[in-house]
């Protein structure tokens, strides 16, 4: 341990002097201020620790700056940070948010089916950049209202999505269903 803190003190004290005296990191300013206090004291107690907490932050700022380079698109694609969602709005022919009381979304490739809230805008999430789709994806949109009569189906569409470079893409499929 002696022969540690002995090599340590003697290279700090090396490195304080060939900073020209200039540095703020191992200066013999504080021996002047000081004079019992040798120059190695002072690097034993505070340069070594100045040093580190430098390359500290050197290697962090690396490691932040490589981070963002492995984040970056595919095929250096100019992608945004906008979140993106597939999304189908349900009218009536007059114009209004159609109320729908069941709405389901069917992965036509597994049968996974999904239940949709209904809302009161008539507008519905479909997908979006978090859904996991590998290549290409069937799904098909069923919707169905509920009169005393029983609860009949008054939309269906299919839909086909891509997991694009960036974010997720419609291929094809209607962004507005107008019901009759």
């Amino acid at each position: 341990m002696k022969l540690w803190k002995s090599f340590a003190a003697d290279s700090c004290e090396a490195l304080a002097r060939s900073f020209h005296n200039n540095s703020h990191f191992c200066t013999p300013l504080f021996q002047k201020q000081i004079p019992q206090f040798p120059v190695s004291y002072f690097c034993q107690s505070n340069c070594l620790k100045n040093i580190k907490m430098k390359t500290t932050l050197q290697i962090s700022m690396l490691l932040l700056v490589l981070s963002f380079s492995f984040t970056s698109c595919k095929d250096d694609e100019n992608c945004t940070e906008e979140f993106k969602r597939i999304t189908v709005a349900v009218k009536n022919l007059d114009g209004t948010a159609a109320q729908l009381n069941e709405v389901y979304w069917i992965d036509l490739a597994t049968s996974d089916t999904t239940i949709l809230a209904p809302t009161t805008s008539g507008v519905y999430i479909l997908a979006d950049d978090n859904t996991a789709i590998s290549g290409t994806a069937t799904f098909r949109f069923d919707a169905y209202q509920t009169t005393s009569q029983g609860s009949f189906l008054v939309a269906s569409e299919n839909y086909v999505l891509n997991e694009g470079d960036c974010h997720i893409e419609k291929t094809s499929g209607k962004s507005t269903i107008t019901l009759d």
